[in-house]
């Protein structure tokens, strides 16, 4: 992993704890995901479609019109082709990490939000020929970038609710000595705990 990634994500656990432990915030959440991302297919194809998993801590203080929210998002994607003796196997995956705000539309049992953020996203392709002709290669780079999001809280209790979140995300890297996107577009399912 990223060195600056690494230090981003110990950032954010410190400020998780510190936080919900502070009387200056009136409420928050912590959310699991779990979903796809997919990439554009100029840039990442056969691996464009890629499974999706992560989480995101929200807060909100007294009187905030919107909650502060830090996401981790980490997607994978493999594929295998056959040839006159040989095999390829290639394999990409993102990680997207970012902070932003969310502002929720209505306060009932069900609760649509919608949310932006800045974010950093680090990008890896690699590939792996077995047969005749032997060999890997792979190239990785990190890049800024921003994103957009909609979604939907079902609340099942005071504790507990389910919902979908859709996003937008966009950051520019290099790989293989071509620029490319490695942002997205994320649809992941929902779990979150909500602590007061």
């Amino acid at each position: 992993m990223h060195k600056n990634n690494r230090r981003f994500k110990n950032y954010l656990l410190s400020a998780f704890l510190t936080a919900s432990a502070s009387p200056a915030f009136a409420a928050g959440g912590f959310t699991i995901m779990y979903g796809n991302k997919s990439l554009e297919a100029d840039n990442w194809r056969p691996v464009e479609s890629q499974q999706e998993a992560g989480f995101s801590i929200e807060f909100q203080g007294p009187g905030w019109p919107v909650t502060a929210i830090a996401s981790y998002l980490t997607s994978e994607g493999s594929a295998t082709a056959y040839g006159p003796g040989y095999t390829l196997r290639i394999k990409g995956n993102t990680t997207e990490i970012g902070l932003g705000v969310r502002k929720y539309l209505a306060e009932n049992r069900i609760r649509p939000f919608i949310e932006a953020g800045l974010m950093r996203v680090t990008a890896k392709l690699s590939a792996e020929v077995t047969g005749y002709y032997s060999g890997t290669a792979s190239d990785s780079d990190s890049g800024n970038g921003f994103w957009l999001g909609a979604g939907i809280n079902t609340l099942l209790s005071d504790a507990w609710s389910i919902g979908f979140l859709g996003r937008i995300s966009t950051a520019d890297v290099t790989l293989g000595g071509l620029n490319g996107e490695a942002g997205g577009k994320h649809f992941n399912f929902t779990a979150t705990y909500h602590f007061d």
